[in-house]
């Protein structure tokens, strides 16, 4: 049905850490295979595809630029830019792909799939907002001094931490559609 190889894929999200467009540009590329089956379910998968598609499109460039400074060439300004797109767009795909997986929980009546994917997309503010603001606001946060640093560490470690445990429950709720939803009369390829 596509929720394993979108399982794979978001797992390769954990890249945020790193901001590495080689593992944005593969991850989103897993996801869109396990996406191009879902979409026929419902117009939510289908939206998440579309975003996806724009990931591709973002971090194909993203992935060249990292192996051209690499090879020693000043890219930093265009990699900048990347690095404030990400949290972005995988901002907005992951509410729309949560209101996929809320959807397709709704009409296979699991209740607690359902559930948690609405709790989860409310949980994304939580993780998303603050990363978007140290990416794209970095004025905001305190400079120039030893206590300055230190917060900065401190909000670097908090907002590392919950992304981690964040996306780790995206994975399970993913793994758990991929064993618990399933097509009708035995169709399903998972």
């Amino acid at each position: 049905m596509g929720f394993g190889t979108l399982f794979i894929g978001y797992a390769l999200s954990l890249n945020f850490i790193t901001k590495q467009g080689i593992f944005w540009c593969l991850s989103s590329l897993i996801m869109f295979l396990g996406l191009q089956k879902l979409s026929a379910y419902n117009r939510h998968f289908k939206n998440a595809l579309y975003i996806d598609l724009l990931m591709v499109a973002a971090s194909l460039p993203f992935a060249v630029l990292e192996i051209l400074s690499l090879l020693h060439f000043n890219v930093n300004t265009a990699i900048s830019v990347f690095v404030l797109i990400h949290p972005i767009v995988m901002a907005v795909f992951t509410w729309v792909l949560l209101l996929g997986v809320e959807e397709i929980s709704r009409e296979t009546q699991l209740p607690d799939q359902r559930g948690r994917a609405i709790i989860q997309r409310k949980l994304s503010l939580i993780f998303y907002v603050p990363l978007i603001i140290m990416n794209v606001f970095p004025t905001l946060l305190p400079k120039d001094s030893v206590a300055a640093a230190k917060t900065v560490l401190v909000l670097t470690i908090v907002t590392v931490c919950i992304g981690i445990v964040y996306i780790a429950l995206n994975l399970r709720l993913l793994y758990s559609c991929y064993m618990w939803i399933t097509l009708p009369d035995g169709e399903d390829e998972k």
